[in-house]
């Protein structure tokens, strides 16, 4: 049903002005007079009338709005009369209208059919036919939204709108293809019910009818809270945010929230709101609506404008990180197929890049987005330009870079590290631990261990570096890694270059991925990869070779916990 809501009406309002004050009676109004009176609008719909009856008035009024034709309103049920049987109408001059006891109100006789009173114009009711009035078939239907997104156990409107903007309704029927995703109830409310899908369709009692798509998400940190979540699904989310990253030591009340920032990966620019929208604080949780774009994105909530702390969120449309996870050789451990925040594994698209990490902080930063083999490009994102901050005796700090996110600590001197004052090698480890940057049931992969022998990749590779034989199809990827790995698919690894200690995008070509394990000389254990033109070479890493600095930006490849 089509509602209009209305306070005090024309109709009303001249009914209160004929009871204010007293005013000479002189004749009754002329039998022509008699009649239903309605105050009609362009389209000759209206919502009220008055009822002229030997000398007595009969007010009816409805909250919607009404085709008037054939001495009635068109498709009105439910419509309030008022009897004003005390009040008696007389006309007190050619130009002027008295009821009862109320003041003159002015009278102006226009045609047989058509009056007005008090400066509003009044149709005696008649059939309107359509040379006078536009036509009030709605013709089309349209939902605000044509993706709407809400939370298991929540419910909400929906609202659309017809075509024309005159055109009238009096029923509204509801379906949902899935009611057990979501429910629909004859009003149009609709109660999420589970995780998923539904479409939800509206048909108007003139035949026309739209669809629209309501996903359904929930509590992403429902079994263990981390300082990143995929979402593989568009829809509404929340996420624990009153407790540290991948642990329960608690945050103080936030009292704001706010995305700072988005990506989709690549040179084209993003829009704010592109891909995180609709975030807002309710009590313990953070609220949001992945849209219709993948990517990523940071979350942060504030207290007193100062940032507590954030979360990485992976938009990744049906990326089911365990169902893709790879077994490397003579290893139980499971590694996903892509680089963390990646978002495919397609090797023409600089979208399987990955995102960059300071080794032992748990924030990201954009990767690269290069075009050409010879031309490294920071992926376009809502900053801008990466920010950059020299590590200091106050910058190089974990608290600060827990209260500034999007930072990334440049300098480093002979130490290589943006902790300024001392060594930390415990921000990651083997078991996760509170800065550890992947999603639940993942960690930073585990290394050599002191001479050990333990990460997935030494294993695998059973020696200090493999080669292979140009195995990619270009100059951004290693693919085709089967046999080099021992996995029964191929694995893809990017060679998209890296962040340097400036916080500049460099080498495009190589590429670097993390492990939580140090060398005895605070040189965190890594893997290597190569591209020289006509072979890749894929090697870990030594505590000699200097590209392990912690001050670098590299790319982490998460492993199953």
């Amino acid at each position: 049903m089509k509602n209009s809501t209305h306070t005090l009406t024309g109709l009303s309002l001249l009914l209160a002005l004929f009871a204010c004050s007293k005013a000479p009676i002189d004749t009754v109004l002329p039998s022509n007079f008699s009649g239903k009176w309605a105050e009609v609008n362009e389209y000759g719909h209206s919502h009220s009338y008055m009822d002229f009856y030997l000398g007595k008035c009969y007010h009816y009024e409805c909250n919607e709005w009404h085709r008037v034709t054939d001495n009635k309103m068109y498709g009105c049920e439910d419509m309030s009369r008022f009897l004003l049987e005390s009040k008696e109408f007389h006309q007190s001059s050619p130009d002027r209208i008295t009821i009862g006891d109320g003041p003159e109100v002015p009278l102006l006789r226009i045609t047989d059919d058509q009056v007005r009173i008090n400066g509003k114009d009044y149709r005696r009711f008649k059939t309107f036919v359509r040379e006078q009035y536009p036509d009030d078939i709605p013709r089309s239907v349209s939902f605000d939204r044509d993706n709407y997104a809400l939370l298991a156990g929540r419910d909400t409107a929906l609202s659309f709108t017809a075509s024309p903007e005159h055109s009238l309704w009096y029923n509204a029927q509801w379906q949902s293809d899935r009611e057990d995703i979501v429910s629909v109830d004859e009003e149009g409310i609709i109660t999420a019910l589970n995780a998923g899908t539904a479409t939800i369709t509206v048909i108007l009692d003139k035949g026309v009818s739209t669809s629209c798509k309501v996903s359904v998400g929930s509590d992403l940190s429902a079994t263990e809270t981390a300082n990143c979540y995929i979402v593989s699904r568009y829809g509404g989310w929340e996420f624990r945010c009153d407790v540290k990253g991948n642990s329960d030591k608690r945050l103080p009340a936030a009292d704001s929230v706010a995305v700072l920032w988005e990506s989709k990966a690549t040179l084209e620019p993003t829009e704010k709101a592109e891909i995180i929208h609709h975030v807002m604080l309710d009590s313990n949780k953070v609220v949001f609506t992945a849209g219709k774009v993948d990517g990523n994105a940071l979350i942060a909530v504030f207290k007193d404008k100062e940032i507590l702390w954030s979360w990485h969120i992976w938009v990744c449309k049906d990326y089911d990180a365990e169902k893709s996870a790879q077994n490397y050789r003579y290893s139980s451990e499971k590694l996903m197929d892509r680089n963390l925040g990646a978002l495919s594994t397609d090797t023409h698209s600089c979208k399987h890049f990955g995102l960059f990490y300071q080794w032992g902080r748990k924030d990201p930063f954009p990767g690269n987005a290069s075009e050409t083999k010879d031309v490294c490009r920071q992926s376009a994102y809502t900053l801008g330009l990466l920010p950059k901050t020299a590590s200091t005796g106050t910058t190089g700090t974990i608290d600060y870079t827990v209260a500034h996110p999007t930072e990334f600590l440049t300098g480093g001197g002979e130490r290589k590290d943006w902790l300024f004052a001392d060594y930390d090698d415990t921000l990651w480890g083997d078991a996760k631990t509170l800065y550890d940057p992947c999603p639940p049931g993942w960690r930073v992969p585990t290394g050599r261990a002191k001479g050990a022998t333990e990460g997935i990749w030494r294993k695998a590779l059973d020696a200090e570096q493999r080669y292979g034989q140009r195995l990619g199809e270009n100059g951004f990827s290693m693919n085709g890694l089967r046999n080099m790995f021992g996995i029964s698919s191929d694995a893809t690894y990017p060679l998209p270059g890296w962040i340097a200690e400036t916080g500049s995008y460099v080498a495009i070509g190589k590429g670097v991925l993390w492990t939580s394990t140090q060398w005895e000389n605070h040189t965190p254990d890594y893997l290597y990869l190569i591209y020289d033109g006509r072979t890749y070479g894929v090697y870990c890493s030594h505590p000699s070779w200097s590209n392990g600095n912690r001050i670098n930006g590299y790319n982490v490849r998460c492993q199953k916990n």
